[in-house]
């Protein structure tokens, strides 16, 4: 969803077998990503609404911004990682 893969979540909606509520390395859902994107057409909105309806909005990122002053114990890497969002179940 980061980078507005709207058509790829979609299909991986439409199979039925795809953890939404899954982080990814950085600690992001398929949803806290989504609420990011760029939505530009009623496609991608409903592609962004059907995740919204298939996980949990409530969740929290797994990791803390690398910006806040309790960050410094942090041992992970603050690259951007483009690894799957949505695991298969």
């Amino acid at each position: 969803m980061s980078h507005g893969n709207f058509d790829l979540v979609q299909l991986l909606l439409d199979t039925g077998v795809v953890d939404v509520d899954q982080a990814n390395r950085a600690g992001y859902t398929a949803i806290m990503l989504a609420s990011l994107a760029d939505v530009q057409t009623e496609g991608q909105r409903e592609v962004v609404l059907r995740l919204f309806q298939a996980g949990n909005v409530n969740l929290q990122a797994s990791q803390v911004c690398c910006c806040s002053s309790s960050s410094s114990s942090s041992s992970s890497s603050s690259s951007s990682s483009s690894s799957s969002f949505l695991s298969y179940s």
